[in-house]
């Protein structure tokens, strides 16, 4: 798990360095990239400020949809099963729910703590 998360701090801050301080590459791509790139780059800081507004004020600053999970999850399988040359097997579903845990729960920490150190020395290191 070390490992795991060492790399994704590294990843992120490549990520964050080629999105942040290279702003050019925007004016010459398609919108969506740079939707893509605010989403990816403001998401984790926005739900970081929203968690933080309600352990000090016990309110919610931004709703969550309970249906939105499963919906990623029907549209994302179904695009495995019908579009994917690898397609998915009965032994690959039992992995999605785990992956979507896994992935979820600890990637909008990663994404802000590798933003916050993105001019850090180490690649992992505290």
């Amino acid at each position: 798990m070390a490992r795991w998360l060492k790399q994704q701090v590294r990843w992120g801050r490549a990520t964050h360095i080629e999105s942040l301080l290279r702003p050019r590459v925007y004016a010459t791509s398609h919108p969506l990239l740079f939707y893509g790139m605010a989403k990816r780059e403001f998401g984790p800081a926005i739900g970081a400020i929203a968690i933080i507004w309600y352990f000090f004020t016990s309110r919610q600053l931004i709703v969550f949809s309970t249906s939105d999970l499963p919906l990623r999850v029907l549209v994302g399988s179904l695009y495995n099963i019908l579009r994917n040359l690898d397609r998915l097997t009965r032994k690959g579903l039992l992995w999605i729910i785990p992956s979507i845990l896994f992935y979820y729960i600890p990637l909008p920490a990663i994404h802000l703590w590798s933003m916050v150190t993105m001019g850090a020395d180490g690649w992992g290191r505290v």
